[in-house]
This record gives structure tokens, C-alpha cells and sequence, in this order.
């Protein structure tokens, strides 16, 4: 017997649910890093110039993602979580999805090979191919990107593997592909509508933000928009994603 998915509509809807009932919790973990980070790589130094400060910011984003991993599995299962408590055990996750990060970065190889053929060799401006040679790239790079864009969704469950028990970066790799097998055309779906739901109520707003800062040169309205995507976009996600994790299983 089939497992029975719920649709797009009901994982966006009672992530916003559950998002609003725990906001303040949600909003404090993320504001931890949100708020030093973008003060940081606006105002402070630039993140470019300065990879010491890329290292930084990169470290406290995946302390923050180990701390919501953290709180979602303890929302679903009804338990009150703290601001600190999510931190300082999420922290004990740290390691493994470090490890497990660089796994995704292996996975994404293919993926960022597609779309740069496809970005240079394609609908590069100017470019000076035929139609001929231009289909056969796009062809070869949609060969190279599909399947690369199939490896992450089988993979990248992992991470709430890790947040769920003891499981290693290689074992938890081993059962994502487990949980997903049969299932990436619906998982591949419900992700798409996951994009698409960020691009309606936060890539939109955020654009006309970021466009009125170059029009008036308010630095503080790019660091304004940075850091609404970091407690926006990043805890709905969680959320989201965790269900359907719930779900694969």
C-alpha cells in the first residue's frame, strides 16, 4: 500500500501554523545569528575582503540551522523548546553536519557543472554558438544537471537523520536514499512549491527592498532585507522540510 503525501497546500499551511504558534522561539534562534551576522558583513568588514568573517558567518548559519533542526524535531513531538536549549544541544550536532555538509557539496557538483554550461555556454550574452552547437550543450548540460538535481533530493534528508539520533554523515547519506527511494518525483514537487512560496512572499518584497536601496543609497535597507531572509525564509524552511522528512518516513 502507498504511502498517502499530503500536497504542497497542506505542508505550506501547517508550517505556517506551527511557524506562528512558536514565533518567538523561532525568531529568537534565528535573531541570535541574524542580527551579529548582517551587522557584521554590512557595516563592519567586507565578507568578500575578508575571509576570516565569511568563516565566521558561515559557522554561526550552520549553528543556527543545527538549532532549528534541533527545535522542529521537538515541536513535532509536542516537547517545549528554549532558545538556549535548542543551541546548546543542537551544538552536539555541529560536527557531524559539518561532515555531512561537505557530502552535499560533493552531491551538488554535477548540479553547479549543469547550470554553469547552461549559464556560459547557453544564454550567455554575446555568445557566438549556432543553434546547433547551442542545443547540444543545453543537451548535455540537462543530462549533467537532472540527475545532479536527483542526487540532492536523495540525499540531503540526511541532515534530520543526524538531528534524530547517533547516525554518522555516511550512514545518514545511506539512509536519505533510503527514505527517498521510489519517492523523488513527489518529494522533487513539494520542494519546487517550496521555492515557489518563497519566491511569492519573500523574494518579491525583498527585491523591491533591495531597489529602493540602490535608488536612495539606505545602506541599512540591504541589511534590512538580509536579515528578514534569515528569520523568514530560513525557520519556514526548516519547518517545511521537516515535515516532509516525517513524512518520507
Amino acid at each position: 500500500m502507498s504511502q498517502k503525501f499530503s500536497s504542497p497546500l497542506q505542508l505550506a499551511k501547517a508550517s505556517w501554523q506551527q511557524g506562528r504558534q512558536h514565533l518567538k522561539l523561532l525568531l529568537g534562534i534565528s535573531a541570535v545569528v541574524g542580527i551579529p551576522s548582517t551587522l557584521a558583513s554590512t557595516y563592519l568588514v567586507d565578507p568578500t575582503a575578508d575571509s576570516s568573517i565569511s568563516a565566521y558567518i558561515a559557522f554561526a548559519q550552520l549553528a543556527m540551522n543545527a538549532a532549528l533542526i534541533y527545535a522542529a524535531i521537538q515541536l513535532a513531538k509536542s516537547k517545549k523548546v528554549t532558545i538556549r536549549q535548542a543551541y546548546y544541544q543542537g551544538s552536539t550536532l555541529l560536527v557531524r553536519l559539518v561532515l555531512f555538509s561537505f557530502l552535499m557539496l560533493l552531491y551538488a557538483i554535477p548540479l553547479m557543472l549543469g547550470l554553469l554550461m547552461l549559464s556560459f555556454g547557453v544564454f550567455a550574452p554575446g555568445s557566438t554558438l549556432t543553434s546547433v552547437e547551442s542545443l547540444i550543450i543545453g543537451g548535455v548540460a540537462l543530462l549533467i544537471t537532472i540527475p545532479g538535481l536527483v542526487l540532492l533530493v536523495k540525499g540531503m534528508w540526511g541532515a534530520f537523520v543526524i538531528g534524530e539520533g547517533k547516525a554518522g554523515p555516511i550512514e545518514a547519506l545511506i539512509q536519505s536514499h533510503r527514505l527517498t527511494k521510489g519517492k523523488v518525483r513527489k518529494s522533487l514537487a513539494r520542494l519546487l512549491a517550496l521555492a515557489a512560496i518563497l519566491a511569492v512572499s519573500v523574494a518579491i518584497p525583498a527585491g523591491l527592498l533591495v531597489a529602493l536601496a540602490a535608488l536612495t543609497g539606505i545602506q541599512a535597507l540591504s541589511a534590512l532585507v538580509q536579515f528578514l531572509v534569515v528569520v523568514t525564509v530560513v525557520p519556514y524552511s526548516t519547518l517545511y522540510l521537516y515535515k516532509m522528512y516525517v513524512e518520507l518516513k
